[in-house]
């Protein structure tokens, strides 16, 4: 518990001056990107279906996160960090690289239930 406690002050504090770099504009057009990608997938409550990066084994759930996160990567891709409630109530992390596509941001890759991935990437690990 600890250690997560420290990860996420040294996460948010190491991402914090670089997500500077990102405009508002950009910033919200990247969670726009999230809620549509999130809505396109989902059923009629709400449910979407993804792997679990950590069971390896498909899981419904649900957007547990209205504000995610955006962290830099690089070369103008940003992950949009959000959380996910599983149908079995468990909450876990969301993460999703999208890239800027013209005015607009996609998403490439969704990266479910593991921020180790994710800070390996981005060289914190």
């Amino acid at each position: 518990m600890k250690a997560t406690i420290i990860f996420a002050i040294l996460f948010l504090v190491s991402v914090g001056s670089v997500a500077d770099d990102i405009s508002a504009e950009d910033k919200a057009k990247a969670q726009l990107t999230l809620a549509q990608w999130m809505k396109a997938r989902a059923d009629d409550t709400g449910r979407f279906v993804f792997v679990d990066r950590q069971s390896n084994e498909l899981v419904g759930g649900y957007s547990a996160n209205v504000h995610p996160m955006i962290v830099p990567y690089k070369d103008g891709a940003v992950f949009v960090c959000s959380e996910v409630v599983t149908e079995k109530g468990d909450r876990i992390t969301a993460d999703f690289l999208t890239v800027k596509v013209g005015d607009k941001y996609e998403v490439v890759e969704v990266i479910m239930n593991n921020r180790a991935s994710v800070k390996k990437m981005m060289g914190m690990e």
